[in-house]
């Protein structure tokens, strides 16, 4: 079956035009995904900042039982996975999972190389950094 000069511009013109909406479309997805990515992040890091706002004053007269209530009570009623406040030393001071409190982890851990791979450590890390 032979194509007349229209039915090879129609065809053509239909099959380029279905690859440049296929790659638009896989563009839209990328930016859509970072775009939610940002978002949730910002999320994340506003909770967190809310957090030590809140924990800030039972810190300062060490109220033990009311700073383990409050992370409690975020993980009851946010979407939160898991919070753990460590001292100096590594040790983890509070957590969302009690069966860890007291358990010491090693700078080695990825999550605290963020960190320790500079000395000293850096007192504050940059939001896209945080974990």
């Amino acid at each position: 079956m032979k194509l007349s000069v229209a039915g090879k511009m129609t065809a053509i013109t239909s099959v380029l035009l279905a690859v440049v909406f296929a790659v638009i479309t896989v563009i839209n997805m990328q930016v859509q995904e970072n775009a939610t990515i940002g978002i949730i992040r910002g999320n994340s890091l506003q909770l967190a900042e809310t957090a030590v706002a809140v924990l800030q004053e039972s810190m300062l007269v060490n109220d033990r039982h009311r700073i383990q209530s409050t992370i409690d009570d975020f993980a009851a009623h946010r979407d939160v996975d898991h919070i753990r406040i460590y001292t100096r030393g590594g040790q983890i001071a509070y957590s969302t999972h009690h069966e860890e409190i007291g358990n010491t982890l090693g700078i080695q851990l990825s999550q605290c190389m963020t960190c320790h791979q500079n000395s000293p450590p850096p007192t504050q890390l940059p939001e896209d950094e945080r974990t």
